[in-house]
């Protein structure tokens, strides 16, 4: 009876460990760039309307605001399978945009991806020191990075 029991427990932590990778590559872990005047994050979701998106949220840090007057520009290059409804977005295009955090969500779908890639993301956006509630001086920000994607298991598409 022992014997069965530790055979038993043997196959289901080999099937768990196989297993592993597929669960770790569901989870991508978000992408932080911590400047002195600002917190980039980006990470991939599920939105509100149950899609696959890719979350853009910038945050002021203290004694700093998010500046909406300076002209924001957010390019992307998608790679191969990889389908977003644009490539170019401004200020219209984000869901929030005030001094407290600008924010998007970059819908996309991945049904033609036969390999994971890297998301290319060129974002332009203006920040502002503040002291004593007054701001003092502002400045454009240029962050480059690449965002991994995941391509879907070959039985998920």
């Amino acid at each position: 009876m022992r014997s069965i029991a530790v055979r038993f427990i043997g196959v289901f932590s080999v099937l768990l460990l196989l297993s592993l990778p597929t669960l770790a590559s569901a989870a991508q872990a978000p992408l932080l760039s911590d400047k002195a005047a600002y917190k980039l994050e980006i990470s991939q979701i599920v939105d509100a309307q149950n899609k696959k998106a890719v979350s853009i949220k910038v945050t002021p840090k203290e004694n700093s605001k998010m500046n909406p007057e300076f002209p924001t520009k957010l390019n992307i290059k998608a790679p191969a399978g990889f389908q977003f409804v644009q490539e170019s977005f401004t200020a219209k295009d984000f869901s929030k945009y005030t001094e407290k955090s600008f924010e998007i969500a970059l819908q996309f779908s991945d049904t033609a991806a036969t390999a994971s890639g890297d998301l290319a993301i060129e974002f332009r956006f203006g920040t502002c020191n503040v002291a004593n509630g007054q701001t003092k001086s502002c400045m454009m920000q240029n962050e480059k990075l690449n965002f991994r994607l995941e391509a879907p298991a070959a039985g998920a598409r």
